[in-house]
């Protein structure tokens, strides 16, 4: 048995990855800590972010989320992994998602240091300006608002 990863494929979901803590952290930026993540959705060209937040969003608020997104992948920010003790992590301001266990030991996935740092094993792009750019629009909600 021989197996093979697809470079595109692969690269695509490094930058669907990548892009969903960008959102996160354009969130916080924008709306505070208390908008918490409830999942997500990645595939090639496509990520949807679902979190809590008590009401809707303006259209300039979106407008403000995309932007701070968008600056983020223009600078060229970059992407590092890190395997470190979950003490040291959370030490660091590590997101940890989910109300999940975590092992002894984590992989941190940071984006220009602390602008964005999070626990996570997902694939990621070596920096941000590979994604491309970040856009909400109906047909590709990459937000999704739901109850607190």
């Amino acid at each position: 048995m021989r197996a093979a990863v697809d470079r595109e494929r692969r690269h695509a979901a490094e930058q669907a990855h990548t892009g969903t803590h960008i959102v996160h952290a354009a969130l916080h930026q924008i709306l505070g800590p208390e908008a918490t993540q409830r999942g997500s959705f990645n595939k090639a060209g496509y990520l949807r972010f679902d979190f809590a937040w008590g009401e809707g969003l303006s259209a300039a608020t979106k407008s403000e989320i995309e932007e701070v997104s968008n600056i983020a992948i223009r600078n060229n920010f970059r992407v590092d992994t890190k395997v470190m003790g979950l003490a040291e992590a959370k030490a660091l301001g590590a997101m940890a998602l989910f109300g999940e266990n975590y092992g002894s030991e984590v992989r941190v996935v940071e984006i220009d240091g602390a602008w964005s740092r999070e626990l996570c094993g997902g694939t990621h792009v070596a920096n941000t300006s590979l994604i491309g750019a970040c856009r909400c629009s109906a047909s590709n909600p990459w937000v999704r608002e739901t109850a607190a």
